[in-house]
């Protein structure tokens, strides 16, 4: 298999930065990666923990084009986390940073800069061949679960994405997500296959280090999740603006309105291009986009499906059908030698098309509630009180809304209002104030957290 690889081979592009302004072109990495293919042999499944550093890249990239799955696992996880890991799927290796390899008794094979190869005792397992990712995903439960995702599904998903935001090697971005993370991880597919530029760094919107290497590189793309748009509108858009930043991304969920419509008027006064996208790990993840200014009249669609794929709509649920879809999930290691191929995902999303064919989402299907025969939406219901300044996450019993808020109180419009909009009684909503929305790993709020807390209060 030869899909990076052979764009690696043939460009001189300084791509890869890291923090100490140290460069790496392209012909660097190829060199790196013939030579570790060159010098070992890899049989098995890599647990593989991720980092914005050249080190962690290279082994990424070696295991993608000799073909061996990895399951990824963000930098941010414990110890503790990472030995249940092992247990669950028993991987034949681990690739870690050099800091951590004493917690783990195996036998070293190599290291690159800061990271080591580690092989453990475990026997192979028999694994599926197509799985090249085990990506993790939580949705709104919070339960964590691992997405076999597929050498062709990152293939087709990588030369699509290329196609609709025309990337080439003229491009540069810096990293802002981590690589765990399938956004995050697409990021440095794309750019890398378009031979563009990539400034790796771990350092975060908040730090100096940070805004010091943005403003030092032509970045010409910023790529995000809501709540660091959230926090650049805080901090300023401004800080974004470079005379060659050419268009800006979103995934990971919805942006608010405010903020939606503040960053296309940023753009739009800027001559800024900005993707507002929609995927799910299980689609590898990139489902549709809506590029701003241009369709600033579907403010909140989800737009339209990437090049090769499609979107529909069946009993109200967003159907998406292309090549990138997963093949099942995984809890451990004895599913690991299956692969279901398939062509059509059910989001569990809820919604509905225009006329213009874009879409809309009005909620989950998971998150549909009946009170008494009234039918309701709680994600519909939660974005309203949003767009009236309430912070608030919701969920429901037998008999009433619980409505858990930030705000210091809530007047008496407010249940008016739940009244007047949803059909609402007053005697079936409970407001429970709490200091902060519990979030998952991906940033999702986490009704599973509010649903044990409403329990056991």
């Amino acid at each position: 298999m030869s899909f990076f690889f052979n764009t690696i081979s043939g460009s001189r592009n300084k791509s890869f930065i890291t923090d100490g302004d140290k460069s790496y072109d392209y012909k660097d990495i190829n060199y790196k990666i013939k030579k570790l293919k060159k010098d070992y042999e890899i049989e098995g499944l890599i647990l593989n923990i991720t980092k914005n550093t050249i080190d962690f890249l290279i082994g990424y990239l070696y295991f993608f084009e000799i073909s061996k799955p990895q399951l990824l696992i963000d930098q941010q996880t414990g110890i503790k986390s990472i030995l249940q890991l092992i247990k669950r799927f028993k991987p034949n290796y681990l690739f870690i940073p050099n800091n951590i390899k004493d917690k783990f008794n195996y036998k070293k094979i190599f290291e690159i800069g800061q990271y080591v190869l580690l092989k453990t005792n475990f026997s192979k397992v028999k694994l599926n061949k197509d799985i090249a990712f085990l990506m993790p995903t939580s949705g709104s439960t919070g339960e964590q679960k691992f997405a076999k995702i597929s050498f062709n599904n990152i293939k087709s998903n990588t030369k699509n994405i290329i196609k609709y935001l025309k990337l080439n090697i003229n491009d540069c971005t810096i990293t802002t997500l981590q690589p765990s993370y399938s956004y995050g991880m697409s990021i440095l597919n794309t750019h890398i296959l378009a031979k563009s530029s990539i400034i790796l760094t771990d350092k975060t919107l908040v730090q100096k280090e940070f805004w010091e290497l943005y403003k030092k590189f032509p970045i010409t793309n910023f790529n995000g999740v809501p709540i660091l748009y959230e926090f650049m509108s805080k901090f300023g858009l401004k800080n974004l603006y470079k005379d060659n930043l050419k268009f800006l991304t979103s995934a990971g969920g919805a942006l608010d309105q405010k903020t939606l419509i503040e960053i296309v008027k940023f753009c739009e006064e800027n001559k800024i291009k900005y993707y507002s996208m929609y995927g799910q790990t299980e689609a590898s993840p990139r489902i549709s986009y809506l590029l701003y200014p241009d369709f600033k009249d579907k403010i909140g669609s989800i737009g339209k499906a990437i090049p090769g794929g499609s979107l529909s709509i069946k009993n109200n649920e967003i159907i998406y059908t292309g090549s990138n879809i997963f093949g099942g999930y995984s809890n451990g290691y004895k599913d690991l030698k299956t692969f279901k191929k398939k062509y059509m995902l059910k989001t569990g999303d809820i919604g509905y098309q225009d006329n213009d064919g874009f879409i809309f989402i009005t909620g989950r299907s998971k998150r549909i509630a009946k009170l008494f025969g009234v039918r309701l939406n709680l994600d519909l219901i939660e974005n309203s009180l949003k767009n009236k300044s309430i912070k608030c996450a919701i969920i429901s019993t037998k008999n009433k809304v619980i409505i858990f808020h930030t705000n210091k109180t809530i007047n008496e419009e407010i249940l008016e209002y739940l009244f007047e909009e949803f059909k609402i009684l007053k005697t079936n909503v409970e407001f429970k104030h709490i200091k902060q929305i519990p979030k998952t790993k991906n940033n999702k709020i986490n009704y599973s957290e509010l649903e044990k807390k409403n329990l056991y209060d």
